[in-house]
């Protein structure tokens, strides 16, 4: 990794950001991606420890595997609508993650995306979603260790609300454990934002996303149905085009 690196500008000639491309910029605080950029490798900005923000460009259709895993300085990101997929430990770690939204553009939320969340204590998840992969919530809680003269207690602080559209709870809590169901409530995102401070005031309340463009297919060898976005299915790995 580049260590001692603190700041870059990308270039808008620049379309591509390989795989790993940044990993374990330890210093790096700020960069500036240029809407140019149509791809994000994956774990492009793993590690980058210090990173405090980041805009996604507009033409990401996909937020890869572990691009901003262990960014644990990150307070706020927002996601671009457009984006269809979060792929597996997308966000894991990021310990400064405090409240998200989720765009009606995604589809797949994959396996451990927002795992090791540990200050997450809201998220907005829309009626988009239809699939929520195993762990993508699972310990977004915060351990406190507390001591009372000769005695110690752990102090847990867990994540407080997954708000999602009206007519949407039943759906989420077949695709999320238990221990979350007492915390989804419906509420409309105008409403959302507004009670969360730490979104930024300025974020503009989105226009509905046509899903209706993606093209549901069934693996020929799991024979799980998923949305076509790389031509690979998410359950099995089959590269059904080919």
């Amino acid at each position: 990794g580049c260590s001692s690196l603190a700041s870059i500008e990308i270039p808008d000639s620049i379309t591509y950001i390989d795989n790993w491309a940044f990993e374990d910029c330890t210093e790096l605080e700020n960069i500036s991606l240029p809407n140019s950029i149509e791809y994000l490798g994956q774990g492009a900005f793993y590690g980058c420890s210090s990173l405090l923000s980041i805009d996604i460009p507009d033409k990401i259709k996909c937020i890869n595997r572990n691009i901003f895993s262990k960014c644990t300085s990150i307070r706020e990101i927002k996601i671009p609508l457009g984006i269809t997929k979060i792929d597996k430990n997308a966000f894991s770690h990021c310990h400064s993650l405090i409240d998200l939204i989720i765009p009606s553009s995604v589809v797949i939320i994959e396996k451990s995306a927002f795992r090791y969340c540990k200050q997450l204590k809201s998220v907005f998840i829309p009626k988009s979603v239809k699939r929520i992969g195993y762990y993508a919530f699972s310990d977004c809680q915060e351990i406190t260790l507390i001591r009372r003269g000769r005695s110690s207690y752990k102090q847990y602080s867990s994540m407080s609300l997954i708000a999602t559209d009206t007519g949407n709870k039943e759906r989420l809590q077949k695709m999320l454990p238990k221990y979350l169901h007492k915390i989804i409530k419906e509420q409309s995102l105008e409403h959302y934002v507004h009670e969360h401070n730490t979104i930024k005031e300025n974020i503009e309340i989105e226009e509905i996303y046509n899903n209706e463009s993606f093209e549901e297919v069934k693996c020929p060898r799991c024979g799980d149905w998923y949305y076509v976005s790389n031509g690979v299915c998410d359950t099995c790995g089959y590269p059904w085009n080919e």
